[in-house]
């Protein structure tokens, strides 16, 4: 029978307009991955010295005013050569091979002599490429598990363009940072727990897990939400004894290394932080802006009480949700924990993203959230992947010194203000989740 010739018009018309939009998608995905490489490869090409600039740093007060690219990467170098030596990690006295520059050392015993030990068998400047390389790689890999994991067309396509094109990542290939890394490995490892009932997915997602809590501690906050997951659970406790007394051991050998937990855990510092960029701070700076002097006993009892109320809240929230949303409640309760730490910079946020990804996908897997709670969480993801208006505020001088105080306070708001934002969008598809949970048992007890 011969077709009609007004529906062969309309599925040309249908045809002809797919065909436009997946051109412009692939368009949009290679111009983002261009970029991308453009301005990674002007990162990692920077010469190691102090002065050195690549094509983004005007953007960033870290990149303008502090040490060199991968100063952070060289704290770690640095530890790691100290410990081939046989010198303590944070030793003050420098050895041969030692970076030009770095940082404070400020992470755990164990990443010194596994990390900074590989490290320090090549160059610097091959180490700084290579660590770049290797963020590269994580993040391709995490974009494409998150892909795979995501029904939504519109949600796949714009969070791959956040993550590529996210500025604080930028700043975190520039620093040598470890967060993104962290926050990506443990990503992959709770979608891989979620995948996957195989036992070779399952120890890959072991392996990552355990790697991510070794690097920084903040996937430690997750453990609310592993509760329910037994084997997630097991191997996060069995990570967090082996830290333990691998770093009890190293402080008996190297008393220097219990300055470790004074500068992770109880410093708190009264005076102006430029490049701070966390909730905490920006809360306190508020305060000053209002007249108020803060003590270091009044900072910490605050920070405390907040840390308290907001993981405290998230917790039993990721809790009591259902076993099925343990990656919604586990990258909501990440994301909190750079709510409440006190120093948060920006280059932290790098690994905001892919969390912020992980709750705005089990957002859209809850069948009575808010519209505005989705609009609110995509709204605030973007800010956070956009750069700060640092470039607008700089004048110059690297104290912040001679700006005015609502400016102190309303650039770090600029990315703490999205996160609390995004973590709220977290909370509420936790709090439906377990409210669609309880109407679904009612109707099946029915």
């Amino acid at each position: 029978m011969k077709q009609p010739r007004g529906k062969s018009i309309l599925l040309e018309q249908v045809e002809q307009h797919g065909a436009i939009r997946f051109s412009a998608i692939v368009v949009a995905i290679g111009l983002a991955v261009t970029l991308h490489i453009a301005v990674v490869s002007s990162i990692l090409a920077q010469p190691i010295t102090v002065e050195a600039r690549s094509v983004v740093a005007p953007l960033y007060h870290d990149a303008l005013y502090r040490l060199g690219p991968g100063a952070d990467l060289f704290a770690v170098y640095r530890a790691g050569n100290h410990r081939n030596h046989g010198y303590p990690a944070n030793a003050s006295f420098t050895v041969p091979g030692d970076p030009p520059y770095a940082f404070i050392y400020r992470y755990g015993a164990l990443v010194a002599d596994t990390v900074g030990r590989v490290l320090a068998l090549v160059h610097p400047k091959l180490a700084f490429i290579g660590w770049g390389l290797l963020l590269e790689t994580a993040l391709f890999a995490f974009l494409s598990l998150f892909v795979a994991s995501v029904v939504d067309s519109r949600t796949r396509l714009h969070g791959s363009l956040l993550l590529i094109l996210s500025t604080p990542y930028f700043l975190e290939v520039h620093m040598g940072q470890f967060t993104f890394l962290t926050s990506v490995i443990a990503c992959v490892a709770l979608l891989l727990y979620e995948r996957s009932q195989r036992p070779a997915a399952r120890r890959a997602a072991s392996l990552l897990l355990a790697s991510s809590m070794i690097l920084k501690f903040f996937p430690f906050s997750t453990l609310p939400a592993l509760l329910k997951h037994r084997t997630a659970l097991l191997v996060s406790l069995g990570t967090l004894l082996a830290i333990i007394l691998f770093n009890v051991v190293s402080m008996r050998q190297n008393p220097l290394q219990e300055g470790f937990l004074s500068a992770n855990l109880t410093v708190f510092n009264t005076a102006l932080q430029t490049g701070n960029f966390g909730f905490f701070y920006t809360m306190t700076s508020i305060g000053i802006e209002w007249g108020k002097v803060w003590s270091r006993e009044e900072l910490r009892a605050l920070c405390y009480a907040w840390q308290f109320v907001v993981l405290g809240g998230v917790a039993v929230l990721a809790f009591r949700a259902p076993a099925d949303r343990m990656v919604l409640g586990a990258s909501t309760l990440m994301a909190a924990f750079f709510v409440v730490y006190q120093d948060v910079w920006e280059h932290h946020y790098s690994g905001i993203i892919p969390l912020g990804l992980l709750i705005l996908r089990g957002l859209a897997r809850e069948p009575h959230v808010s519209p505005i709670a989705w609009v609110a969480g995509w709204v605030a993801l973007v800010l956070i992947a956009l750069p700060t208006p640092f470039a607008v505020f700089d004048s110059g001088d690297p104290t912040w010194g001679n700006w005015p105080s609502y400016q102190r306070w309303l650039l770090p708001l600029s990315k703490s203000g999205p996160l609390i934002v995004l973590v709220l969008t977290g909370v509420h598809a936790l709090f439906n989740s377990r409210r669609d949970r309880s109407f679904e048992l009612g109707f099946q007890k029915a």
